[in-house]
């Protein structure tokens, strides 16, 4: 997207110098990627992550999907048996403080 944008409100928006690693865990496992942030500044908040909007991510680490699985869980299971029935379904770990 190049080394400046305009972002809302008209306000410029630098690249970052380098890429910034990004991780996001679906219900396909951990994946991770690197990605350019654009922000007013280099010590100020981050405006946009363009990869990460173009794939319409969340904020989270989680995706929306892993999110909806965890919380329809976790409103008829206590958190740990949530986290087990996760982990039995897609495998890997889900501790109580993810869910």
């Amino acid at each position: 997207m190049g080394t400046t944008l305009t972002g809302e409100d008209d306000q410029c928006l630098e690249r970052s110098e380098s890429p910034v690693n990004s991780t996001i865990r679906t219900v396909f496992g951990t994946k991770r990627f690197q990605q350019f942030a654009y922000s007013e500044g280099p010590k100020t908040k981050v405006q946009l992550y363009p990869i990460s909007a173009r794939m319409q991510l969340p904020d989270a680490e989680w995706s929306n999907l892993l999110q909806e699985f965890s919380q329809r869980l976790c409103v008829d299971q206590a958190y740990s048996q949530a986290g087990e029935n996760l982990s039995a379904f897609l495998g890997g770990k889900y501790s109580v403080d993810t869910l």
